[in-house]
């Protein structure tokens, strides 16, 4: 059982974050729409509610198990898109800017390494 445990806490720290996250593009809606349409993306605010259901499908699939391939899809499909589209590090003219969406931009790669990862296990 013990084994297991490094296992456990992982699926739910990793699913965890992506549902944290996805519920806030419904808590915050109109500050991630409006953050969404600066970046350019069309539709805003029904691009920040579908991502939204997206994480928080791929999130609960991995916590819970259910789906496990959907749910990683679910959650590279939205990671590498939104990190190409919405932190493109390399527009920023500020130095402050560019670090800041650089470091946005290099999480979301990691995370969907990560969901890769654990797809190769499933």
């Amino acid at each position: 059982m013990i084994e297991h445990l490094p296992f456990l806490l992982g699926k739910l720290l990793f699913g965890g974050f992506f549902v944290f996250f996805g519920l806030q593009h419904f808590l915050k809606l109109q500050a991630m729409s409006s953050y969404a349409k600066s970046k350019g993306i069309p539709q805003p605010k029904t691009s920040t509610i579908l991502s939204g259901l997206l994480i928080i499908a791929g999130g609960l699939g991995v916590m819970f198990e259910y789906h496990m391939s959907v749910s990683l899809i679910f959650i590279v499909l939205f990671l590498i898109p939104t990190s190409i589209l919405m932190h493109n590090f390399w527009t920023c003219t500020t130095p402050e800017d560019r670090q800041t969406e650089f470091t946005q931009f290099m999480k979301n790669i990691a995370l969907a390494g990560g969901a890769l990862m654990l797809y190769s296990l499933i």
